[in-house]
């Protein structure tokens, strides 16, 4: 591997992880739709900012602290919040919840799932224990600690960000901590670059990605490949949202085995009759 290849890959990385956003062109996966409700006669909890419902396969309340413990099939929902586990013990007092066994939460435009989940109803913040989420419409964040610290706002410890649903995906970044709004978009510190089990950048400072659907401006993730042809590649895309009827993707890509390339790709979509493309492929070799 060329130091020119080296340097143009480290380049590559540091850049879509400064301002990284999700690609145009790749279709958004549909959310993962929440279960629906069971016709279980729900018991309400009060709290502040909404009342809690709760519904399980069985329902019971125990010692002077007034602790709910819920089993089977459980779901909590308040507003748009919704709590999936096999077994939930929620203090009516104090908020105080504790879930376990197949957790999900959903929350705004994500979906967690997890080990163990401490939860507060009344402050509305927590801890997910070995967690993933799916973020519409295709990001995945994985996680040894996600803190809730607001509604779809957490901050995540000893974690990993793709697009890429294989294991283990295609490229990853790792990092030592994220602060993440699902709605908008993550930025993490302490990171590396992963093609799958290889560490290929072992560290830099930090990266930023958007979660949003949204089209927007700016240097999208980095592509790494290699053929018998071209040998490895790394290419850096540049995303341009020119208006709401046109855009154009500008990638410079270095080959080991043919030196540096440029592609272009603009669309343009003016009416339903006037539309189309234009693409350009340069390499200097």
């Amino acid at each position: 591997m060329s130091p020119r290849w080296r340097a143009l890959l480290a380049v590559a990385v540091l850049l879509a992880a400064s301002q990284a956003v999700h690609a145009q062109q790749q279709p958004p996966s549909a959310p993962t739709p929440a279960p629906e409700a069971r016709p279980q006669t729900p018991v309400t909890v009060p709290a502040p900012g909404g009342d809690v419902t709760v519904l399980a396969d069985r329902l019971e309340e125990i010692g002077p602290d007034r602790v709910l413990v819920a089993t089977g099939n459980v779901e909590v929902s308040r507003g748009s919040t919704r709590l999936v586990a096999d077994r939930v013990e929620m203090n009516r007092l104090t908020g105080d919840t504790v879930a376990t066994g197949r957790v999900i939460l959903y929350d705004a435009g994500g979906r967690l799932t997890g080990e163990r989940l401490e939860y507060n109803l009344r402050t509305g913040t927590g801890v997910l224990h070995g967690g993933e989420v799916q973020s519409d419409p295709y990001y995945r964040i994985t996680g040894e600690r996600f803190e809730r610290r607001g509604e779809s706002i957490y901050h995540v410890l000893g974690g990993a960000l793709t697009t890429c649903s294989a294991e283990p995906p295609e490229w990853s970044i790792h990092f030592g901590s994220a602060d993440a709004d699902l709605e908008t978009g993550v930025f993490g510190r302490s990171a590396s670059f992963w093609v799958r089990n290889l560490p290929l950048i072992p560290w830099f400072p930090f990266f930023a990605a958007a979660l949003g659907r949204d089209r927007q401006t700016g240097f999208l993730f980095p592509r790494v490949g290699h053929s018998a042809t071209r040998g490895y590649q790394a290419e850096v895309p540049f995303y341009w949202a020119i208006s709401d009827s046109q855009d154009l993707t500008v990638a410079l890509t270095e080959y080991t085995k043919r030196g540096t390339g440029l592609t272009e790709n603009y669309r343009y979509s003016l009416s339903a009759e006037n539309h189309g493309q234009i693409q350009g492929f340069y390499v200097r070799e």
